[in-house]
């Protein structure tokens, strides 16, 4: 789970959309409530039209902001800017959704953010606050001459919306009005008064760089032997190759040795 943003967050087009559609839970939640918004044949008609639309490569750019979707989109010669306003969660609502998390946050360690987001969306959907939108939160702006709210530019860029949260699921709670990062640093925060006094901090860079031996060296490492070491088993997550990381593991601890002589050698050479 990576959830790095700020208040605005750019996806730039770099390859086609998939002609199968977003492959997501969050993707095809999103799709789900975008065709809801379409309530008539002639709203759906033009929804498969911006579909087609999004899948040919006509969003060039989107950005994200709490509240707001804005695109550049290429219509034949034209450039159009698109805007989707959906409204923000209220202030009770994130805060009883950071209630949710506080129950949760020993799980996210080990979910990716797919399953973060579907989890917080499934206690969310209980408590009565609807993460995906709705036709009553959903407004769009769009410089063409079309009179529907959904005319097939607008359509275009919810459906490539959708193809976003394939790769950033996080990325709907900025939508709806808080960054992921302050949402989750706020989830579960003991007070200031509980938190250990800060360790001193060493520039490890000067220290390396600085000139002449080191002082104090400690004492040289016993040799390493990565083929004697037992480690215990623990289940890891899911995907993890328990095999490569001991391979690893034991590669890093060779390589440290290696370098901590290395290092001491220089000391004594430059004496």
């Amino acid at each position: 789970m990576t959830p790095f943003y700020g208040p605005a967050h750019v996806f730039r087009t770099s390859t086609p959309l998939d002609p199968q559609g977003p492959h997501s839970p969050a993707g095809h939640a999103w799709t789900a409530a975008v065709e809801e918004l379409a309530d008539t044949p002639a709203a759906r008609a033009r929804l498969t039209r911006g579909r087609t639309h999004a899948r040919q490569g006509a969003v060039r750019h989107l950005t994200v902001r709490p509240g707001e979707i804005s695109a550049a989109l290429q219509d034949g010669a034209l450039e159009r800017i698109v805007t989707v306003r959906i409204t923000p969660l209220a202030p009770t609502a994130w805060t009883t959704l950071r209630a949710l998390s506080d129950d949760r946050t020993h799980l996210y360690p080990a979910q990716t953010a797919q399953q973060v987001l579907h989890d917080l969306n499934t206690a969310a959907r209980n408590s009565g606050i609807h993460l995906y939108p709705s036709a009553s939160t959903v407004t769009a702006h769009c410089p063409c001459r079309h009179t529907h709210a959904l005319c097939k530019h607008t359509a275009a860029v919810l459906h490539h919306y959708a193809h976003c949260l394939d790769t950033e699921p996080l990325n709907l709670l900025l939508l709806r009005g808080l960054e992921p990062t302050a949402f989750f640093n706020s989830a579960n925060t003991p007070p200031c008064s509980s938190r250990s006094p800060a360790a001193p901090v060493v520039d490890a860079h000067a220290v390396y760089t600085r000139s002449g031996p080191p002082a104090h060296l400690p004492a040289p490492p016993p040799p390493h032997h990565a083929t004697t070491t037992k480690w215990r088993r623990f289940p890891g997550p899911e995907g993890l190759n328990p095999a490569a990381a001991i391979l690893l593991v034991n590669e890093a601890g060779q390589r440290a040795h290696t370098l901590l002589h290395g290092r001491r050698s220089a000391g004594r050479n430059a004496r």
